[in-house]
């Protein structure tokens, strides 16, 4: 009984980090993402503003070829992102289909802030 609480602590605990890990790389590359095409956006528009002034205090074509390069640099960073496979749905079967918490013969489980606790996190992560 004993070896196999420990064995269900350990795969749980397992469980649990590859879900953290997932959704913290997961969170980082949407992040890096967002902010690429934030900046891609930023750089499209201003080479559409280019075509559309025409001021003699700026070079024109020193500008566009700027704009044009940094475009590029981004285009390229978003394209280099990981595509991310991260489903926390993944994790659901395990986490759901698993005994319940008081007969799993984990030690925290008779600790009601704890249970309340994982409670909320599993309805948060899979809702």
């Amino acid at each position: 009984m004993a070896r196999s609480a420990s064995k269900a602590r350990k795969e749980v605990k397992g469980r649990g980090m590859e879900l953290i890990q997932g959704a913290i790389r997961f969170m980082q590359t949407e992040k890096a993402r967002s902010v690429l095409e934030s900046d891609i956006k930023e750089h499209e528009s201003n080479l559409i503003l280019l075509d559309q002034i025409h001021e003699t205090d700026f070079s024109e074509v020193q500008e566009r070829a700027d704009l044009s390069s940094n475009l590029s640099e981004k285009r390229s960073r978003l394209a280099a992102l990981p595509t991310s496979t991260f489903n926390p749905q993944d994790f659901e079967e395990f986490f759901t289909e698993s005994p319940p918490i008081s007969e799993s013969g984990l030690d925290w489980a008779g600790n009601p802030w704890l249970l309340a606790l994982s409670s909320f996190h599993c309805l948060i992560l899979f809702n």
